[in-house]
């Protein structure tokens, strides 16, 4: 597989919204993969769980917006 073939994928990709792509064939052994992941967003909080709640006490309004 040589630099075009993988250009080609690459515009494939953007032209169908993909993130990922594995192709495994004698001799070849490609991934793509643009954007976050999971895991990359999990280890850039630092191990944080996603949507834990916020520290502190809960305020509320009797407007919306305030």
């Amino acid at each position: 597989m040589d630099l075009k073939e993988i250009r080609k994928i690459v515009e494939l990709m953007n032209a169908h919204g993909l993130s990922y792509f594995h192709l495994e064939e004698e001799g070849v052994n490609i991934k793509l993969k643009k954007g976050l992941d999971a895991e990359s967003i999990q280890s850039a909080l630092g191990g944080l769980q996603i949507g834990a709640a916020p520290a502190g006490d809960e305020i509320t309004s009797p407007m919306v917006g305030t």
